[in-house]
This record gives C-alpha cells, sequence and structure tokens, in this order.
C-alpha cells in the first residue's frame, strides 16, 4: 500500500482515466542544461535583530534579452525560511521540486516536536549542490537562505554551484556582490555585533534602496521584486512590489572613460535609460545623490556647428616609416619586414601582416596573399601556351612580379635535376614547405601549372614557408627533439646553437645494460622465462582477463609518471580489490582499503622501495607460466579415461570469403534472440568463434549450446555464411581466442575410449570415425534406394 500523500484519495484509473503526477518528484533521472541559458540576477539579504529581510526581482534574462517577467524566485519553506535562488531558472527549478519532494515527506513522516528550519535546509542545498558538481554536472546556481537557526537566532548563509558555504550579516548574490555589498555593510560597521541595533524598517529601507541602484546600474534587472521578512512569527512576503520615485535624471550627468557627448536630448532622457558611458565614478561612498535639473536644448547654431564637426571623417594616422630588415638570409629579411608591418604583397600593394593566409613563389621567395594568388590563376593570361617545337613536358608559369620566374620552367628549383627526372621520383621535402603538390610533379595546366586540377591548395601562414627544422639527437638516440635551424642559410652551422642533447639518467641506464650485455655476450632479442608476478596476481588476472588488463594500463602510467605520488581507483568489490593489492605488492608500491561498504576502495603510494613497473607484462607472464605448468606437468599423471572441458561456443568453419561482423551479427540473432554472443574472427584457424557473452556455469552452457546448435547451424547454412557450425571449446584467456577441443574431436575420442575398453568384442571396428560416418550414410542410402524400388513395383502392380 502506497502511503505517500500525494497517493490518498487516488481514484481509480480505470473510471476516472490516468492520474496526473507531472508535479510530482520524477523517478528517473531529468535532463538540465549544462550551461546557464535563461538566469535571473541578484539576490540581497541583510540581518536585523529579530530576523531577516531578502529580496530579488521578478526578471529572468536569456541573455541580453528580457525574455521573462514574472519569475518569482523567493522561496518560503515553513514555518519560517525563505531561499533566495540566483542563476539558471531550469536548476532553479531543479531545486525547487526537490525541496517540495522534502517538504512532503517531512510533513507526512517528522513530528511536531522536529521541523527543519534554515540551517537544516541550507545544510541539504550545499550537499545538493557539491554532488552535482562532484559529478561533473553543476546546477548554476547560487543561493541565499534566510531564516532562524535552532536557538531562534537570525541566520543567512550563502551556497554556490561548487557547493562553497558563507554566512554573513549582509550578503548578494551576482552583479548586487559589486553594487549594493558596500551600501548594505553601512548597515553593519561592526560585522555580526551590528545586527542587535538594526531594526526591521532600517533593513526593508536599505535593501529597497540596494534594488533601487542594482535597477539604475544593472541591464539584467528591472522594477518589479519580491521581498520577504523572516521573523519568529512566520515569513511576511510581498510580491510585485515596484520602485518607487524612479528618476532617470541623472543619468545625462553620468561620464564614463568613453567619449560622451556634451548635451543630452531632454525627450530622450525622460523616455529611456541613458547613461553617459561604460563605467561611472560614483561608488558606495558617494554622498547622497542629488539629481541635477536638466540643461536646456543647444541652439540651432551649436547644433550645426557640432553636426558639422561630426561630420568631418578622421584621417587615419600613418605609421612611422621603417627601413628594411639587412639580415643576410632572406628568409629573415621577409620575417622581420612582416613583422614590423612593411612588407607588401607585390599584386595588390597592400600590407601582408602576421595573421593574413598568404602563398610563396618558390623561384624568388616573394609573398602574396592568397586570395590575389587565386584571382591571377584564373586569369587565362597567367598561362603560356606552347609553341610549336617546343619541350611539351615542360611546365609553364608567369608569376606576377617575379623577375626571376622563366617562361618554361624545365628543372625543379635546386636548379639540378631535370623535371622528367622527377615525374617518377618524388622529391624529399623539408618541414617548412607547403603541403600542397608540387609544380614539378603533374602534368601541364591548362591555366596555370603551379595549381594542377587534380591538386589541393591548402592556405599555409609565412612561417611554414621560411622556418625548417631539424632532429637533435643525443647518443643513445632516445632523446630527439626538433629545432629551428636555418635551411635556407648559407651559414651550416650559427655560432651559439646546440648540435646535440644532454643525457639523463634513463640514457646511462641504458649504455650500462648494453655494456654489459656486450661483456656477457647476451644478445638484443633474448627473453627470459621470469615471472615477476605472483601466483595469486596471475590467477586473479585469468578470472577477469579485460578488466585486468585496464588496471594494469593504469598502474603503468601511474608508475611511468614521476610527478605523481598518490593513485585512487574507484569503489570495486572486494575480489577486485584483493587484485590490486596483489599486482601492487609486485610492482614496489603500497596500497590501503579505505571507506566503508560500498564506498570503499583502494589507494595506491608511491615509497622508496619502488624503481620502476615490471618490464612483463601480465599477459606475458601468464603464457610464461603457462607453458612452464605444462613442460612439468608428467604424461604418466594424466588419466586414461580424462574428460574433456564442456564446450563454450559455436565454431563456423570455411566462412564466406570477406564475412563481415555486420553481416553474420543479424543471422545469429534471429537463431538465438535471447543469447547475445561474442563474435571473434580466428585467423591461424581460418574460422569465425561464437561465444556467449553472459558468465553462466559449464553445464548450463553446454547444454544451452547443444539446444541452439540445430536452428543456428540451419540459419548460417541458409545465409550461405559458413560450411558447419559445431560445438567448440576456445581458450579466451589469452589476447587471441584459440580452439582448445572441437566437436568431431570429442566423438573420435569416445570412440577410442570404447574401444580400448571393449578390446575383446568381435566386431568390425572401423579406425576412423569418418569412415563410420561414411558407412553410416552409404547404409541410409541403401534403405532409401530398397524403399524407393519398393514403392515403384507397386505402382507398376496397381498399373
Amino acid at each position: 500500500m502506497n502511503h505517500y500523500p500525494q497517493a490518498w484519495g487516488r481514484p481509480r484509473d480505470d473510471v476516472y482515466g490516468p492520474y496526473d503526477s507531472s508535479y510530482l518528484q520524477q523517478s528517473a533521472p531529468i535532463t538540465h542544461t549544462q550551461s546557464p541559458a535563461v538566469t535571473g540576477t541578484s539576490v540581497l539579504g541583510v540581518k536585523f535583530k529579530d530576523g531577516v529581510v531578502i529580496a530579488a526581482d521578478n526578471l529572468a534574462s536569456y541573455g541580453s534579452l528580457a525574455r521573462f517577467t514574472d519569475v518569482k524566485r523567493i522561496r518560503t519553506f515553513p514555518p519560517n525560511t525563505v531561499i533566495g535562488f540566483g542563476g539558471d531558472i531550469s536548476d532553479v527549478q531543479y531545486l525547487d521540486r526537490l525541496l517540495s519532494s522534502l517538504d512532503i515527506r517531512e510533513n507526512y513522516l517528522s513530528s511536531a516536536e522536529h521541523t527543519l528550519n534554515a540551517k537544516n535546509l541550507h545544510t541539504y542545498l550545499a550537499k545538493v549542490l557539491y554532488k552535482r558538481r562532484s559529478d561533473f554536472n553543476p546546477l548554476w546556481n547560487m543561493i541565499l537562505v534566510a531564516g532562524l537557526d535552532d536557538d531562534d537566532k537570525p541566520f543567512l548563509a550563502s551556497a554556490d554551484l561548487l557547493g562553497t558555504t558563507f554566512s554573513a550579516p549582509t550578503l548578494a548574490t551576482g552583479f548586487g556582490a559589486h553594487l549594493a555589498q558596500p551600501l548594505l555593510r553601512k548597515l553593519t560597521p561592526k560585522d555580526e555585533e551590528s545586527v542587535p541595533e538594526i531594526t526591521k524598517e532600517q533593513a526593508v529601507e536599505a535593501v529597497k534602496a540596494c534594488m533601487k541602484v542594482l535597477f539604475y546600474r544593472d541591464a539584467r534587472s528591472m522594477d518589479e521584486y519580491s521581498i520577504a521578512v523572516v521573523t519568529k512569527d512566520g515569513v511576511e512576503l510581498k510580491q510585485d512590489e515596484k520602485l518607487e520615485d524612479q528618476s532617470w535624471a541623472f543619468a545625462d550627468q553620468i561620464r564614463g572613460y568613453g567619449t560622451q557627448p556634451q548635451f543630452q536630448n531632454s525627450a530622450l532622457v525622460s523616455s529611456g535609460r541613458i547613461f553617459g558611458g561604460q563605467l561611472t565614478r560614483l561608488d558606495g561612498a558617494a554622498p547622497n545623490f542629488v539629481p541635477a535639473p536638466i540643461p536646456p536644448p543647444p541652439s540651432t547654431a551649436s547644433s550645426e556647428h557640432s553636426h558639422t564637426t561630426s561630420q568631418k571623417p578622421k584621417q587615419r594616422q600613418r605609421k612611422a616609416s621603417l627601413s628594411r630588415s639587412t639580415a643576410p638570409d632572406i628568409t629573415t629579411r621577409i620575417h622581420d619586414d612582416i613583422s614590423h608591418g612593411i612588407y607588401e604583397c607585390a599584386v595588390c600593394t597592400n600590407e601582408i601582416s602576421r595573421y593574413s593566409k598568404v602563398w610563396a613563389c618558390h623561384t624568388c621567395w616573394t609573398v602574396f596573399h592568397i586570395g590575389c594568388i587565386k584571382r591571377w590563376s584564373k586569369n587565362e593570361s597567367s598561362a603560356v601556351h606552347n609553341q610549336p617545337g617546343e619541350n611539351e613536358d615542360a611546365t609553364h608559369a608567369e608569376i606576377p612580379h617575379c623577375a626571376n620566374s622563366p617562361d618554361v620552367v624545365t628543372h625543379c628549383p635546386c636548379g639540378k635535376t631535370a623535371l622528367e627526372d622527377l615525374k617518377s621520383k618524388p622529391r624529399e621535402r623539408f618541414a617548412a614547405e607547403p603541403s600542397f603538390k608540387l609544380p614539378f610533379h603533374v602534368a601541364p595546366d591548362p591555366h596555370n601549372a603551379l595549381f594542377p586540377a587534380d591538386g589541393q591548395l591548402l592556405v599555409a601562414t609565412l612561417q611554414l614557408h621560411i622556418i625548417a627544422t631539424w632532429t637533435m639527437k643525443n647518443a643513445p638516440n632516445r632523446k630527439k627533439e626538433e629545432v629551428r635551424c636555418n635551411a635556407r642559410a648559407d651559414v651550416p652551422n650559427p655560432p651559439g646553437r646546440p648540435t646535440s642533447l644532454q643525457c639523463d639518467d634513463e640514457c646511462a641506464r641504458l649504455e650500462r645494460n648494453r655494456n654489459l650485455a656486450l661483456a656477457l655476450d647476451i644478445s638484443d632479442d633474448h627473453t627470459d622465462d621470469h615471472v615477476p608476478y605472483s601466483t595469486a596476481t596471475l590467477t586473479a588476472y585469468l578470472q577477469d582477463v579485460a578488466w585486468a588488463h585496464k588496471q594494469e594500463d593504469i598502474l603503468r602510467v601511474f608508475a611511468a609518471d614521476d610527478s605523481e605520488k598518490r593513485y585512487r581507483f574507484k569503489p570495486m568489490k572486494p575480489r577486485q580489490r584483493a587484485f590490486l593489492h596483489s599486482i601492487a605488492e609486485d610492482f614496489g608500491l603500497d596500497s590501503e582499503s579505505v571507506d566503508p561498504e560500498p564506498h570503499r576502495h583502494v589507494i595506491i603510494f608511491k615509497t622508496p622501495r619502488f624503481v620502476a613497473a615490471p618490464m612483463k607484462t601480465l599477459a606475458q607472464a601468464a603464457r610464461i607460466r603457462k607453458s612452464q605448468l605444462n613442460i612439468m606437468a608428467s604424461v604418466e599423471a594424466t588419466p586414461k579415461n580424462i574428460v574433456r572441458p564442456p564446450f563454450n561456443g559455436f565454431l563456423l568453419t570455411k566462412p564466406r570469403f570477406a564475412l563481415t561482423e555486420d553481416e553474420l551479427r543479424p543471422v545469429v540473432q534471429k537463431a538465438a534472440p535471447t543469447t547475445a554472443f561474442t563474435i571473434s574472427f580466428l585467423p591461424s584457424e581460418g574460422g569465425v568463434a561464437l561465444i556467449p557473452t553472459a558468465a553462466q556455469e559449464a553445464v548450463h552452457v553446454t547444454a544451452l549450446l547443444t539446444k541452439l546448435q540445430p536452428t543456428l547451424s540451419a540459419e548460417i547454412i541458409k545465409a550461405k555464411l559458413a560450411a558447419m557450425v559445431i560445438l567448440a571449446h576456445f581458450d579466451t584467456t589469452d589476447f587471441d581466442t584459440r580452439v582448445l577441443h572441437v566437436q568431431a574431436q570429442a566423438r573420435k575420442e569416445k570412440e577410442e575410449y570404447e574401444k580400448r575398453s571393449k578390446p575383446g568384442k568381435e566386431e568390425s571396428l572401423v579406425e576412423d570415425w569418418e569412415d563410420e560416418v561414411e558407412r553410416d550414410e552409404a547404409a541410409g542410402n541403401e534403405i532409401a534406394k530398397a524403399g524407393t524400388d519398393a514403392a515403384a513395383n507397386i505402382d507398376a502392380q496397381e498399373g
């Protein structure tokens, strides 16, 4: 029976229709916004000797749009608690649903002596905000909770989207923290000691004055607000209050930091919100403001003069002329000229800046705007056509304003190699060259050979054209670093440039190992059979290989990072925690389990005894240990009547050529809709493995596979995906799935065992199980043939 209040007196659905539960707490998770969309601005709160005053306006803004003007952001919680919300409105609605559900539970479950006060609700909401922050799905809100604490004293505290809490005699959220707090602090010069001296009337007047200042200065506020006064007698809430004595006459006297007009139109001043600039010089400590009289409108002559003055266009001040660079190489000269803004495009004569999209000529190194080059390349006059008798394989191009550009290009820009030799031999590129196809690797183009029709021109910055890199290595060739070089300069090795890297401790260790291997005559590909892991670690690894691989990768990354000293795993089961403790001990790390169930988790630490992670992985160690066990196992100890392990999957023999998983999975789902299979292609055996995904006991798996084999075999053979579907036992403990045992082999071994157990029986036994199958098929064919002949004789007699 449902004892919740919302179910009391609920009518029958089949008589009155379904019950409307849209206003109730949702049982499924609700997706909220990940960033603020519709937001509310400031919430103000002030303590006085008998309680707290809290207020917030009714505007909800969608960006800069005043979207909703009737949003109440003050919520009461009986008997004497008020909560003010600032921030995203959708998250406000989510918190309001939580509070409504909490209110219903408290009224139904709690006794009359125990009710939630403001301090309890503040703690609850702070934990909710902190939990969502920990889930990386924060609630974009800052709340103020006002009311009375356990001792019936005024209580005012805040909580933000990080779950951070703060308490003070005066609090404000949003823009009010900058504009209203200086005014509110005048009431409490001694902080908490000033609260008993503040009356209710003073607190209300201070809050109303601050709401007016926020309306004047905050573009996301409005002149309608809600205000609540919390005392021992309860909550006095007033909604849709209007600001009094509004006057925008002072706006004409405000001067900001930008250029300000000398006069304002009186009609505009009285009809809208006009400010003089971006920011004002007024602060909270300024004297009381006295509105100045509106100045008379300017005369016609002065207005015409000002209009004429304002119409004069401002001339752009030219930059001081700089001398061009005198660097020894052309790349540095071009680089310096562009940095100083004195390099001009040869086509449009405009400056080329560092942020311009450019193209550089490979012959004369002139830099152009990429747009200018594209427009020029589309012009038919930019191409020179072949004349009779000229080389048809030469590349024709005319670079604009390029004195070094020949009419017919027959050689590589290096000047040593003909284009004919480069057609089938790509040239080695420098790191500084652009990534589009080079002109001497393609056929002639009808317009411009530098832009082949089958090539794609990628936009590159100037730095890609004039800077090259070279690789600097240390002695053991372990460390590599790319540095800038003067690839086009005449000086091969500029002074001061390092030519090698310094070796570190790892290089010394590698060098020591190399010398030891050389002295002891150990080859580089030598591998030992040492297993650095304990038996408990390998046993737990084989129980869940995929999960153990992930934990091993995490430990190896942690061990390789010198800056990391501690790592905390997620809460997990005891069996998994035992594996982490065991492998941490093998790594030389300290481990510890903390927190009670179900939040108990493992923390690992690096200690002085830790050196490095084992060189062998768990998979390699498991293979070595398995081979060792196979060698040590005695052949005589194996019983003759050994029972093979049960089957754990299907083997598809002779699969269709180029068979894919997408083609096979629908057929398998049609044959076995209630069983999920893992599909693995076996490269060595040339077949496909179907292994049930869900973990079950061996007896149940074998029974399930035996039941599904006829249906699955018929569907796969009908779709012509494989030749046969047989039961098999697979080894899934390694990376590659291997076939250990198939159905045909089991039948053969069973027959051989029966043959050995009955040696004296006078019976014609076949040595091969395939011969027996062929004999049975032949016998069946003879019986079928005899039945056909008998039916033919009967028909002949009747005829």
